[in-house]
């Protein structure tokens, strides 16, 4: 509910969004994870199908990959109910404490079924020097959100 959450490409970088100050504070969540590897697939029980060179394409002995949506993450709640979406970092944002501007990733907050993008981690603090340099910056890339079928 409080917390932003986002993948670096080896961690998953978990904040809370109420704290206020400066500081890269980490935060804690209970989350499910669907992972997929990029294996082929395997022949087995069930239905498998194959190539001309007889290489299997697609089988049932794993669960295939399905996406339900594309979804352009905002800082607006939009509903995707029970589904799973990508732990990725949506955009950056920065905000004035204390006489430094506090620049930020964003990510991904899921709460009722709703999901939107909030502040994550910290890149840095820069002295504001009286300089008003606010932005809040969304990434324009959709994310693919799946059926809870995992």
């Amino acid at each position: 509910n409080n917390v932003s959450v986002g993948f670096d490409g080896a961690n998953i970088i978990v904040r809370d969004i109420n704290y206020s100050g400066r500081d890269d504070v980490s935060a804690s969540v209970t989350m499910e994870l669907v992972i997929f590897n990029n294996t082929a697939p395997v022949a087995g029980d069930g239905i498998t199908m194959t190539n001309s060179a007889g290489q299997v394409t697609f089988s049932t002995v794993k669960r295939p990959f399905v996406y339900d949506q594309q979804l352009t993450v905002t800082d607006n709640n939009q509903y995707i109910g029970d589904k799973y979406c990508q732990i990725v970092f949506t955009g950056a944002q920065s905000r004035r404490v204390d006489g430094y501007f506090n620049i930020r990733k964003k990510g991904v907050v899921m709460s009722g079924g709703s999901i939107r993008s909030a502040y994550n981690q910290v890149v840095g603090n820069y002295n504001d020097n009286r300089f008003d340099m606010t932005f809040n910056q969304n990434i324009n890339m959709p994310i693919l959100v799946l059926p809870d079928m995992y």
